[in-house]
């Protein structure tokens, strides 16, 4: 398998989907994508969602690319699908089964642990993944107390140390608390070093906010949002060499439910060390008006990839996406980009 340099937590959503398969074959090669299966969106015939056209929605939009496949554990993504994967039965035969019938040489699993469960049904689900698949993930939250009994179990069932990715998690990071996720990370680190020093750490995360506004550098019409994960990342990689940059590809790790017509139209664009952005309200420029402030940006740099094109076709008064979903892929897009350039 390729080294790896950059890792991006997705969740299968329309709009991250559709940012990701705009990128270029370049960038997709460059990078290893965790997709957090999700339903699909509910419809009358199906009112609860499919994971299996979540799955086709991933395969379409990968190629032949690795990459890791987890499940989501909000419930408002979930259904009686996820659930019945989710279970510890038997080693957790159902998500054991559910990758073999893939047949995806590409696939690389995720291993699922419950704080309560029986040690060894972690223990059989690790051994069945790690004897049929190349790598295997693990990921867990950086705040989360119990890694010294996952590990144990994970690395009883590992056919070889060195398949294993360790994917930290230290999910929303703001201004306010990033010194104290980065310290978090760093703990997780030393202990996994030390307990299975084969296996390759990613360090994940994201400061992209849930509104823009709630950063103090984010104003009404115009902001300056930084990326912590990447300033924590820097620190953390001047002293573990080795580890794995990660993050949310700039979505909030968190999704909420949208309604009502309430939203500002909000043009984003990811730079190396912060994502700037300009809102204008429909009845003061909308998104030409994001587009047109934007580009005149002097940090605007015209990086070359499908979401940069978008804004640019904005520019015309008739932008290819009016609503906030399609400007997420626009961002992902961006963000995916540059990181990708940046770091592989």
């Amino acid at each position: 398998m390729k080294p790896i340099n950059y890792l991006q937590i997705i969740k299968t959503t329309d709009a991250e989907l559709k940012g990701f398969s705009n990128l270029s074959d370049e960038v997709k090669n460059k990078i290893l994508p965790l997709f957090e299966l999700t339903r699909s969106r509910t419809t009358k015939i199906v009112p609860e969602g499919s994971i299996h056209r979540r799955l086709e929605n991933i395969k379409d939009a990968v190629g032949d690319i690795p990459f890791i496949l987890d499940l989501t554990s909000h419930e408002d993504l979930m259904n009686y699908e996820i659930e019945e994967l989710l279970d510890d039965t038997g080693g957790f035969s159902a998500w054991t089964d559910f990758i073999d019938n893939l047949n995806l040489k590409q696939v690389i699993p995720a291993i699922h642990v419950y704080q309560d469960g029986d040690p060894n049904d972690i223990v059989r689900q690790v051994r069945v993944l790690s004897s049929s698949n190349e790598k295997v993930a693990f990921r867990i939250s950086s705040n989360d107390a119990e890694l010294e009994f996952y590990l144990r179990n994970i690395k009883r069932g590992l056919a070889a140390d060195s398949q294993l990715i360790l994917i930290f998690d230290a999910e929303y990071i703001s201004e306010w608390d990033w010194p104290k996720k980065k310290n978090e990370l760093e703990q997780k680190i030393l202990f996994a070093q030390r307990y299975i020093p084969d296996a390759s750490i990613s360090v994940c995360g994201s400061s992209f906010p849930k509104s823009v506004k709630d950063a103090s550098s984010g104003k009404d019409d115009y902001g300056k949002l930084p990326i912590w994960e990447w300033f924590i990342f820097n620190e953390l990689k001047a002293l573990y060499p080795n580890i794995i940059y990660g993050d949310y590809a700039s979505v909030h790790p968190l999704r909420y439910q949208t309604g009502g017509g309430g939203w500002v139209p909000r043009i984003d664009y990811p730079l190396e060390d912060n994502i700037i952005y300009y809102r204008y309200r429909r009845d003061d420029g909308s998104y030409p008006r994001c587009a047109a402030e934007l580009v005149d940006d002097p940090d605007f740099d015209g990086l070359s990839c499908w979401g940069t094109e978008q804004i640019y076709s904005a520019l015309s008064g008739e932008p290819n996406g009016k609503s906030p979903s399609f400007w997420i892929a626009v961002r992902l897009n961006i963000h995916i980009t540059r990181k990708a350039l940046r770091l592989c």
